[in-house]
């Protein structure tokens, strides 16, 4: 954590992170822009224990086919030193349920989907410092998290009795064990390599994946690799990561890039912009493109 002043309200280090992003969610036959704001405090209860609450909301603006959206998304952590070296970590996280609707795009059966979902889950992670040398020095890290995703859609024929034609309820379970290690040279260059193994409960299969996608992209990774080069030059640090996901049950896979510039304007101060692109391609359900650009502060009090 960030230094800060030691004048903070009952003692308290308090960290503010606010984020702004706005993108485009493309499908082969749709596209909506989404914006999004996520806010996140961490406070330092003592010098070993900090406790973090974040929430934001994504709007998907209407389009021909799909209202006006809004997900909202909650999350509770704590991290614990339990050592100079080992650094302990559990959260919460969560989506209330959300209700919306689609337009069917075929002629010949015309109607409305009303679907509803809901997420939550929570992981626990240990990160482990490596001794620091003068031009050395590494971390390795393990996360294991379980999330459950919860869905229900129905369809309603146009000028039926309003009646569901047919209904359909998805639930998943999904399991993940990820591990990631980092080396630092002279304090300036990281390079972090991450990867994740996920299990299912339910196993997702292209029918469910559609349903489970709703307004927003799920990915059912089997497995991810993801590489990151972060570079130091003064009070700026550049980073750029990419990402391959191998996708469940032969479903397809997907590929993700991104560039972040964080610039360190004061001890209290910084902000940072990033760029990223996703592009996920289903064997035989389509795929989705994501493409955000965000702007973040973050404050130390």
């Amino acid at each position: 954590m960030n230094a800060a002043s030691d004048d903070s309200a009952f003692g308290l280090e308090l960290e503010l992170h606010e984020e702004l992003a706005l993108g485009v969610f493309k499908t082969p036959g749709s596209s909506a822009t989404f914006l999004s704001d996520q806010l996140e405090i961490e406070a330092g209860l003592t010098e070993a224990l900090s406790l973090r609450v974040s929430g934001g909301v994504t709007h998907f603006f209407a389009t021909s086919q799909l209202q006006a959206l809004s997900v909202l998304s909650l999350a509770v952590g704590a991290r614990w030193l339990a050592s100079p070296r080992l650094e302990l970590g559990l959260n919460l996280h969560g989506s209330p349920t959300l209700v919306w609707r689609d337009r069917s795009t075929d002629p010949a059966d015309p109607g409305t989907f009303d679907s509803r979902s809901g997420v939550l889950g929570g992981d626990t992670s240990a990160e482990y410092s490596g001794p620091r040398g003068a031009a050395f020095a590494w971390q390795v890290g393990i996360t294991l998290g379980v999330t459950r995703y919860a869905m229900q859609e129905r369809f309603l024929e146009s000028g039926g009795s309003g009646e569901a034609d047919w209904e359909f309820n998805a639930r998943l379970w999904q399991a993940c064990a990820s591990v990631a290690g980092s080396v630092s040279i002279r304090e300036r260059t990281e390079l972090t390599l991450a990867g994740s193994y996920y299990a299912y409960y339910g196993a997702p299969n292209s029918e469910v994946t559609a349903v489970l996608v709703g307004g927003v992209p799920f990915e059912p990774v089997r497995y991810a690799l993801r590489p990151t080069l972060a570079q130091r030059i003064g009070a700026l640090q550049i980073a750029l990561h990419g990402q391959y996901a191998g996708y469940a049950t032969a479903l397809g896979h997907s590929w993700n890039a991104g560039l972040e510039v964080h610039w360190t304007l004061t001890d209290v101060l910084a902000i940072s912009t990033a760029a990223e692109l996703t592009q996920a391609s289903y064997s035989d359900a389509g795929g989705f493109g994501l493409y955000q650009m965000s702007l973040a502060i973050e404050l130390v009090l």
